[in-house]
This record gives structure tokens, C-alpha cells and sequence, in this order.
């Protein structure tokens, strides 16, 4: 079964138990949420589905996504801009996110030795996790080149000038790219 189809499965599981159908548009969106090489906003699922020659309001938009998010198929980051960018949730393992503050890329990566590294600081502060998220915010391989290197005013980007330390068992994962 295709991740795709397992997606609108769950999906359609999780409407019919709250006594909801499947609609075409409901469709629609859960399909454009799931085959996006890189995180949504509302305002990107509007533009994308009108682009295909589709008319749909915001409001069915904001609904979906909140189902979505209710179904625990999708996620939700807020990346320091005030607006929610979405990506699928089902099937995927966890990871952690470098937002580029200029161009607003987005990297998703796993990292073993963090993972334990936060699940230690948990242990030491008698602190017990229902989830966690890592964002950590920078500037990308392109910005710093095109900026000579140089951070934007009020930014200390040393670290960011750094080559970047190998992490075992940890690496880019595939739904990263530009924000639209």
C-alpha cells in the first residue's frame, strides 16, 4: 500500500469516526499535503490547488488542515514567522529542522547523539518527554556566500561559518527545500 493511500485511509478513518465524509476537497488537500517536496502554509495548499484550475476558500483550507492535524496525520511548525508551515506526520520518524533565516530554506536531519543528548537532560532534571522539536535557525551554505560570509545585522553566524561536524546514524532527509 502506497503512502499516499495508507495517508487517505487513515484520513478517512478518522472522519467517519467523528461521523465526517471524505470529501472531494478534503481529497484534494490531504493528496497536496502529502505529494509537497517541501512544508505548506495555508496559503501555499490555496494557491497550489488553484493553480490546478480549482476553486477553494480558505476557510474549507483551515478546517482540512485542522482534521488533519486532529487525525495526527499532519504537523504543524511555526518557524518564528507567525505563520504554520505543514508537512505529513504518518509514516515519518521523527526528525529535527535548520531554518535558513534569509531565504527561508528548510533542512529536516536526525541526529542520534542529540536525540540522547535531550533525552539525558530530561533524566538529569527529572523531566519526563511527551514529545520534543528541534529548530535551530541560521543561515544556509547559499545565503552566507552570497552574503560573503557575513551575517545580517544583529545575527552571529560563527557557528554558521563552521564546517558542520558528522553526526553517526544522522543525515538530510528528503522533504526539504525553499519556502514558497
Amino acid at each position: 500500500m502506497s503512502r499516499l493511500h495508507r495517508f487517505l485511509t487513515e484520513f478517512e478513518r478518522f472522519l467517519r469516526s467523528s461521523g465526517l465524509k471524505l470529501t472531494n476537497q478534503r481529497r484534494l488537500l490531504a493528496e497536496v499535503v502529502m505529494d509537497a517536496p517541501s512544508h505548506l502554509t495555508t496559503e501555499d495548499l490555496v494557491q497550489v490547488v488553484r493553480k490546478r484550475g480549482l476553486r477553494i476558500g480558505r476557510a474549507t483550507v483551515y478546517r482540512t488542515i485542522h482534521l488533519l492535524r486532529q487525525a495526527g496525520l499532519v504537523q504543524g511548525h511555526d518557524f518564528g514567522e507567525g505563520t504554520v508551515q505543514y508537512e505529513p506526520a504518518l509514516g515519518e520518524r521523527h526528525h529535527d529542522h535548520l531554518r535558513c533565516t534569509d531565504c527561508g530554506q528548510i533542512v529536516e536531519f536526525t541526529c542520534g547523539k542529540i536525540e540522547k543528548l535531550q533525552e539525558e537532560m530530561a533524566r538529569r532534571h527529572r523531566f519526563q518527554l511527551s514529545y520534543h522539536r528541534l529548530e535551530m535557525f541560521g543561515l544556509c551554505h547559499r545565503c552566507q556566500a552570497r552574503q560573503g560570509g557575513r551575517a545580517k545585522p544583529g545575527h552571529d553566524n560563527a557557528a554558521d561559518r563552521r564546517s558542520p561536524a558528522p553526526c553517526p546514524g544522522g543525515a538530510p532527509m528528503g522533504r526539504s527545500g525553499r519556502r514558497r
